[in-house]
């Protein structure tokens, strides 16, 4: 429902027209219900993935925005190592980031649009979203965040990664197809470690080129008919693309780094399968 609402907001709809939206998906919308448990820090990554702590997991962001800033919460509770790559009691990680980008990247467009309208409030929803998600595409994604979080390049390495700016994202794309090499390698190729923040927006232009390739050209290549298939599953890359940005507005340097990185690995993997 937000999706829509903030959209047709944007786009600069009245009032009338709001209303008419929210009463068309409300009817849609499952009765509010009490989790069995409250979250806190010590059970947090206990209940991960579970439906019956949506409202735990709304509670407990919900007060971590009040106190913090968004940049701060997303920090600590999506791209640190304590939320992606340090073991629990259980043995398990929390794999946040994972989650923000799995379910067809809608947790991420979900928290992109809190983000984009500066609105704490759906944050805290996208965020109890990959609470409440199973991290779906963790086989692709969890060595990610450890390219960042679990080592710091040496000075010769990091100076070494500066003197280059990195492969661009149509090249690595032509790889995919010749070379036997997982994603995470290319995703590593296409932004080295110690990447400038000042090549962020090229590369952001680079997604931009791809996935539009990914949906449109893909959309009429090896197709007997003019019309254009228009893919419900790769919309969601032309879509979500449009948060992108954003995110780099809130994020650290590190942090946005491994964003860069974990969403171009995301992407290519949904068109190569």
């Amino acid at each position: 429902m937000s999706h829509h609402l903030l959209a047709v907001f944007s786009l600069g709809g009245g009032g009338p027209l709001i209303q008419a939206i929210y009463e068309r998906h409300a009817v849609t919308m499952r009765l509010a219900f009490a989790s069995p448990e409250l979250i806190n820090e010590n059970n947090f990554g206990d209940h991960l993935g579970k439906i019956d702590f949506y409202d735990s997991y709304l509670k407990f962001f919900t007060g971590e925005l009040k106190e913090k800033s968004v940049p701060k919460v997303l920090e600590e509770c999506v791209f640190s190592a304590k939320a992606n790559v340090e073991l629990s009691a259980t043995g398990k990680t929390q794999g946040m980031l994972n989650r923000l980008l799995a379910g067809l990247v809608h947790p991420f467009i979900h928290a992109g649009y809190g983000l984009e309208f500066g609105l704490p409030g759906i944050v805290a929803e996208a965020s109890l979203f990959e609470a409440g998600s199973e991290s779906g595409v963790a086989h692709l994604v969890d060595q990610l965040p450890k390219l960042v979080l679990a080592k710091t390049p040496g000075a010769d390495q990091e100076a070494a990664a500066l003197r280059t700016a990195g492969a661009h994202a149509l090249t690595i794309l032509a790889r995919v197809f010749r070379a036997v090499v997982t994603i995470v390698r290319f995703a590593q190729k296409w932004l080295p470690d110690g990447t400038d923040a000042a090549d962020f927006a090229p590369k952001i232009e680079e997604l931009v080129w791809m996935n539009v390739i990914f949906y449109g050209i893909g959309g009429w290549a090896g197709r007997k008919t003019t019309i254009m298939n228009a893919d419900f599953l790769l919309t969601h890359l032309i879509t979500s693309l449009l948060f992108v940005p954003s995110y780099v507005t809130y994020l650290s340097h590190r942090s946005s780094l491994i964003l860069l990185r974990s969403y171009f690995a995301t992407c290519v993997a949904w068109y190569v399968a």
